[in-house]
């Protein structure tokens, strides 16, 4: 990952180069270093660490507009990039509104970075492997799992193209250097009985590896043979893990252009009652436990979105496309994906929570079903935002405020709003699986099959 005065060189270079012969230009760094050490059955079995840079030119030709990417970055690399650019934009059909640039914007500083996990090596993150390795040993269990550093846009299991510096022909800059920590750990019991647990922060100094490490043990030592239910509507404690699983359809499906082309469970409903009373959802990057790079992949700055207040829907996220169309500000929140394309989403959602602690939910609770995680999650209709997976890594039965035994995973299929209708009761919030969430408590949720195979 390039310096900042590294960056704004080689972008003034490719801005100058791109804006021969078009309208407008933009042109965006993607990349950094992404160090990942992985360990499976009490084994350290994979160390990698990438470094990856990245040179995206888009370019607009009248209304058109054409991306371009390379990794040479030398200027024989910027010219074949532009000139691949230039040609596809004049090869591309009209669309529908022409394409703009973002004007100059003024960015919240973000403090995400940390010197030491920029510099750290596969040796700092074996440290914590191998005092997993050694406690799972302890407890006669067997740990996966993996630490990952990273600096720069790059991160583990990343879908989406996250670039760390951009400039266009309108005189914009914009240069974001963060640093990451991740830890995920599963301990397995000899019969297949597992417990996870992960954590997220921007520094590896800052990452509470024992905390992480001991809740996976203690679901793992869970005592009992794994029951398996009948399935039907259950009253459910949802770990916040869980609960980010569910709430990231929401995020995927606040795009001020799915709302408008009625294909969010937003559209038609802007101002009316979605969930219960208690439920407050927004998506703020400037969130302490989120920490993230303050612009999109347009150079805009990400604001603070309120998507669901006290059960109200509020409002979508813009770009700048649907902004302009619909005479709304630009919220910063284009994604650009190799995979997915590009397109409008929520990435950093944090949901209110309460003033419980999860262990009190439980405590409190007559009977349960104490869910850790979600996995497989697939949205299945996206305008009434019904989701169906299964869930995974301790799963267990609440009677009398106790946990008493682990449970067979179960498939569900589950209406995401109408669950936050019957929460009851919510822990204080922490970081999980990508968002700021709590723990709840909620009945009526649907588990409608035994996962086939399953231990717990």
């Amino acid at each position: 990952m390039m310096s900042r005065e590294e960056a704004e060189r080689v972008l003034g270079a490719a801005i100058e180069t791109a804006q021969q012969g078009v309208d407008g230009a933009e042109c965006s760094l993607v990349g950094g270093t992404l160090g990942v050490t992985r360990f499976a059955d009490n084994e350290v079995h994979q160390g990698t660490q990438v470094s990856r840079e990245v040179l995206s030119i888009r370019v607009i030709v009248g209304d058109r507009a054409a991306r371009a990417e390379t990794s040479d970055i030398t200027m024989t690399g910027l010219k074949i990039a532009a000139r691949q650019a230039r040609m596809m934009a004049e090869l591309m059909p009209k669309p529908i509104e022409p394409v703009t640039l973002s004007a100059p914007q003024n960015y919240r500083a973000a403090d995400d970075y940390d010197a030491d996990t920029e510099r750290a090596t596969p040796l700092d993150r074996m440290a914590l492997v191998g005092r997993t390795i050694m406690q799972a040993h302890k407890e006669g269990l067997r740990a996966s799992g993996y630490v990952s550093t990273s600096f720069g846009g790059l991160e583990i299991g990343g879908e989406i193209d996250k670039p760390y510096a951009i400039a266009n022909t309108r005189g914009l800059f914009a240069y974001h250097a963060g640093t990451r920590a991740s830890m995920s750990v599963t301990m397995q019991k000899k019969g297949g009985l597992s417990g996870w647990a992960d954590g997220q922060a921007f520094a590896l100094g800052a990452l509470d590896a024992p905390r992480i490490v001991a809740r996976a043990i203690a679901k793992a030592r869970v005592q009992g043979e794994p029951r398996e239910l009948t399935p039907g509507p259950f009253t459910v404690i949802l770990e916040p893990a869980a609960v980010a699983g569910l709430i990231g359809s929401i995020g995927h499906n606040v795009g001020a252009s799915d709302v408008a082309s009625g294909r969010s469970f937003m559209s038609g409903r802007i101002g009316e009652k979605v969930s219960g009373p208690q439920i407050i959802i927004s998506d703020d990057v400037t969130d302490l436990l989120h920490r993230g790079t303050p612009f999109d992949s347009e150079g805009v700055s990400k604001k603070k979105v309120v998507l669901i207040e006290n059960g109200i829907a509020k409002g979508p996220v813009h770009s700048l496309a649907s902004a302009r169309r619909q005479g709304a500000e630009p919220t910063g929140h284009m994604r650009q994906s190799g995979i997915f394309g590009d397109g409008e989403g929520a990435e950093h959602l944090v949901m209110s929570g309460g003033d419980q602690t999860l262990e009190t939910l439980i405590k409190t609770t007559p009977r349960a079903i104490l869910i850790t995680r979600l996995w497989y999650v697939r949205v299945v209709d996206t305008k009434k935002l019904i989701v169906t997976g299964v869930t995974r890594d301790g799963t267990f039965l609440v009677e009398d405020g106790r946990i008493v035994m682990p449970v067979r995973d179960m498939r569900f299929n589950v209406d995401v709003l109408d669950l936050l209708e019957r929460v009851d009761a919510m822990s204080d919030v922490e970081w999980a699986s990508g968002a700021v969430v709590p723990g709840i408590r909620a009945n009526g949720f649907p588990l409608v099959a035994v996962v086939p195979g399953s231990t717990a």
